[in-house]
């Protein structure tokens, strides 16, 4: 079967190679196909849009910050270490978002997260220390707790000065 030449989808009115009308002779141009896996010559054609810029460093790293607070805020001794990590999250946040504002980086979308990841673990993490911190401070045994002292003293230490009688001390000062 023949080659078919220039007759499919994309080819030039006249197929590839041969003009749309013959030349001024009357007589058209001989087939002439491009070599073998060589496309059109360079300069005609469409040329492929240019890359994106590349992510700038502090984008990304507001937003690993980010990402490693609210890792930190599901364990118990990581919600203490969030409350210093989730404010650098935010501060690269938006510092990066205020570059990108000005043109000088490119990558909003992880600074915009890093920016809320932050946010949400700070806001996350300082509640559950202030909640902890609380429920330490305001649990002291008291003379009105369930279980009272079985030698009925106070809940009391002394702790400066000598104890008020000896007998205390078994004799002992």
């Amino acid at each position: 079967m023949p080659h078919d030449q220039g007759t499919g989808a994309g080819a030039p009115a006249g197929g590839a190679g041969r003009p749309a009308t013959p030349p001024a002779g009357g007589r058209p141009q001989p087939y002439r196909p491009y070599p073998y896996g060589y496309g059109p010559a360079p300069g005609r054609g469409w040329a492929p849009p240019p890359p994106p810029p590349a992510t700038s460093g502090i984008c990304t790293a507001a937003m690993v910050l980010g990402i490693a607070s609210i890792a930190l805020v599901t364990t118990f001794y990581g919600m203490a270490l969030a409350v210093f990590t989730a404010p650098v999250a935010i501060g690269l946040g938006i510092a990066a978002r205020a570059r990108i504002r000005r043109g000088e980086a490119h990558g909003s979308g992880p600074a915009t997260a890093g920016l809320v990841l932050g946010i949400v673990s700070f806001a996350v993490s300082a509640a559950a220390v202030a909640l902890f911190v609380l429920l330490l401070a305001g649990w002291s045994p008291g003379p009105d707790d369930e279980y009272p002292r079985q030698d009925g003293g106070t809940h009391h230490t002394r702790v400066l000065g000598p104890p008020a009688d000896p007998a205390e001390t078994g004799g002992r000062r």
